[in-house]
């Protein structure tokens, strides 16, 4: 085969096959630059923006990076490994694996020693995003194991090659990314009035964490985080919806919260747990089997 006839197959080749990675296998599905910007709206319209405002690097490579400003600084909202192929969410001592790289799709990764919490890639696939072709992963998370009977779906993200975060959903809302300064480039639409001095511009962060152990017999432990002091309302519902219980009810500060609740009185079966603030509503399914 002539030198010519090689160079045709070649271009061909990376026409049909982009030469570029097909899976997670560089930081460049988690940009980390301090002055990351992305900004998202929620299917009902409300604004998000996650910027990240301060980095550290520890004596043994750990990078610590702060998305504020609603977190204070000593907070820390990631932390990315020294060998770069494990990204894990910090606040409020939550240490949960939240990215593991160098995956294909259909691989499953543990989130933590627990055995309860699990993320998989779902799938891998071209996206066109701001006219530009580039390479995504998408990947559920699930309390308990994605291939087990008893497998909660609890959200799924969608991250780009070079981007990042482009999508969250889970079974009440989602956001789609229209925004985004990367190293300092911006794509898509930016809004730069945005007062990052005042906080309560911003939505607050909660995070409802799927119920262990879950399924359960009798009594299981619900976990939530506020970012701000909310008033918020925690119930649990059966699986029409009527209300069985309410768990937590008035304002809370910022913080971790652990509730147990007892269901002995109650029959097997499935029922949901509904974390509601002023804003928004978070809910997840738990089984119980006696």
């Amino acid at each position: 085969m002539n030198r010519i006839n090689q160079i045709i197959i070649i271009l061909l080749l990376s026409v049909i096959y982009p030469l570029y990675p097909r899976g997670l296998d560089t930081l460049n599905y988690f940009p980390h630059a301090v002055g990351n910007v992305w900004q998202y709206i929620y299917d009902d319209g409300r604004f998000f923006q996650e910027k990240i405002y301060q980095d550290s690097i520890d004596s043994i490579g750990n990078t610590f990076l702060n998305f504020g400003p609603t977190l204070p600084m000593f907070y820390w909202s990631y932390r990315i490994n020294a060998t770069n192929d494990s990204i894990f969410y910090l606040p409020y001592a939550m240490n949960h694996l939240q990215y593991k790289f160098l995956l294909d799709s259909g691989e499953i990764f543990e989130r933590d020693t627990s055995g309860i919490f699990f993320g998989k890639v779902y799938d891998t696939y071209d996206v066109i995003i701001f006219g530009i072709v580039t390479h995504a992963i998408e990947i559920r998370y699930y309390g308990g194991h994605p291939d087990s009977f008893y497998a909660g779906w609890e959200y799924t993200e969608i991250l780009a090659n070079n981007i990042g975060k482009i999508w969250y959903g889970n079974e009440v809302e989602y956001m789609t990314l229209i925004g985004c300064v990367i190293d300092g480039d911006t794509s898509g639409v930016i809004f730069t009035d945005v007062k990052e001095e005042n906080p309560e511009l911003l939505p607050a962060s909660i995070e409802l964490y799927q119920n262990y152990p879950n399924p359960f017999n009798s009594a299981t432990t619900i976990a939530y985080e506020l970012s701000v002091r909310e008033k918020v309302e925690l119930a649990v519902y059966d699986i029409l919806g009527k209300k069985i219980k309410i768990l937590a009810e008035g304002e809370f500060p910022k913080g971790n919260y652990k509730i147990s609740f007892d269901a002995e009185a109650l029959s097997s079966g499935i029922y949901y747990y509904s974390l509601v603030t002023t804003n928004r509503r978070t809910t997840k399914k738990m089984i119980l089997l006696k």
